[in-house]
């Protein structure tokens, strides 16, 4: 929500690139909305970013799916490191 927001925008204007999120965390849309933001409005480049995501291990049969997903709510093109959890 708004914490997380709020969170991710203060870490990037800290100069953070490395940001790390998992659906289990619950906090990707957020973070997408946040880096959607900051690429859109030329504050940071996407290849100044680092993102790491995981698969949920609810979510094993269906990897494609799932990072797909994880790719839409973080709203990039691309996840630098997915992770089996």
């Amino acid at each position: 929500g708004a914490e997380v927001r709020l969170a991710v925008r203060a870490a990037l204007a800290a100069g953070m690139r490395h940001i790390d999120c998992s659906t289990s965390y619950r906090n990707e849309s957020d973070v997408g909305f946040v880096l959607g933001e900051a690429l859109a409005n030329g504050m940071l480049k996407r290849n100044e970013l680092f993102v790491t995501s995981k698969l949920d291990t609810a979510e094993h049969n269906r990897v494609a799916d799932a990072c797909t997903s994880s790719l839409r709510a973080l709203q990039l093109d691309r996840i630098d490191l997915y992770l089996i959890e």
